[in-house]
């Protein structure tokens, strides 16, 4: 029996960065736009001794990856990480990124300016270390030398983002863009807020003009892209994810989302395409042999998709072992 798509809506809420799917009746599994499928979370067991315990491997899968949102995380704490399921790589487009300029106000002292430089590169340390909660002490003790500093903003924004405090990122963004309304990297940064909290077609606007002051910044476009087809336009979609691919070819997150937008608009054909271009540009990703096995099995060509689905639940992707079960023999 042929293999059936479901759509749905897809509502996102809570994230360490990332995007968790909540699923509704008729969901595609293609409109996850690359996030890993839930796994059932295991009861942690108390541990009666200090050491801790080994977790047992099956001989038969790799080691798992961390296919879950997989993005542009920056050394540069000014860009907020945009964790739309998969779709960006650091190593590809850290040369997009804005370097941060720090600028005290003048009016400050000698010894105040060097204590706010002393402040501001603590906070840079914790931020690259992931220690959130003191990176926002060295954040809010820079900020009260100088309450507007526009570097300092974005950082607190972004460590709050971390922190899964939308409200208060969002307003430190909307601060910065009252003094800097065509900044890109800002624009980004309320984008991805935005479209982390699901509210996708004002993301777009903020995209946008991202892209108008930058039209080479391939994360704001690849942003774009994916809030597109969260919205069903797909066709602007796989016109944005053209442009990222233009811009850089080996830009894999950009083929596996064009592939998820061509899947959703029905052309599986073109949809393998893309999948088989990320696979062979990155042969460990799982979810595009996921994501091929699904367009695979639209096709009713069942034993590929089997393939594809078998090589992705080695790779990591437990939903495989769920669509292997359904249509393999």
């Amino acid at each position: 029996m042929k293999y059936i798509f479901l759509f749905l809506s897809v509502l996102f809420c809570s994230l360490q960065m990332s995007f968790m799917v909540t699923a509704q009746p008729n969901k595609s599994e293609f409109e996850t736009f690359g996030a890993e499928p839930k796994k059932k979370k295991k009861e942690k067991k108390k541990k009666e001794k200090k050491a801790p315990k080994e977790r047992k491997t099956s001989a038969k899968k790799e080691p798992k990856t961390e296919i879950k949102e997989e993005v542009a995380s920056t050394s540069n704490p000014n860009v907020i990480s945009l964790d739309i399921d998969n779709l960006f790589e650091q190593d590809v487009i850290e040369d997009t990124t804005v370097v941060v300029n720090l600028t005290p106000r003048k009016n400050l002292s000698f010894k105040d300016q060097e204590t706010f430089k002393y402040y501001y590169s603590q906070a840079l340390q914790r931020v690259n270390s992931k220690d959130y909660d003191e990176a926002l002490v060295y954040v809010k003790k820079s900020l009260k030398l100088d309450p507007n500093n526009k570097e300092m903003l974005q950082i607190r924004g972004n460590v709050y983002a971390e922190m899964f405090n939308f409200r208060k990122a969002k307003k430190d963004f909307k601060k910065v863009l009252k003094s800097a309304p065509q900044d890109p990297t800002v624009n980004f940064n309320m984008a991805a807020i935005l479209a982390k909290t699901g509210k996708f077609k004002e993301s777009i606007k903020y995209f946008s003009v991202a892209i108008q002051n930058d039209p080479n910044y391939l994360l704001a476009l690849q942003g774009r892209a994916a809030a597109f087809s969260q919205i069903r336009q797909y066709d602007l979609a796989i016109d944005d994810y053209n442009r990222v691919i233009d811009q850089n070819s080996f830009f894999t997150p950009a083929y596996r989302g064009r592939g998820v937008a061509k899947s959703l608009a029905g052309r599986y054909d073109e949809a393998i395409v893309d999948f088989t271009q990320t696979i062979e540009l990155k042969p460990t990703d799982g979810l595009s042999h996921y994501y091929r096995g699904l367009a695979f099995a639209q096709l009713d060509e069942n034993d590929r998709a089997c393939t594809d689905f078998d090589r992705a639940y080695q790779l990591g992707v437990d939903q495989a072992r769920y669509e292997m079960q359904k249509i393999c023999k």
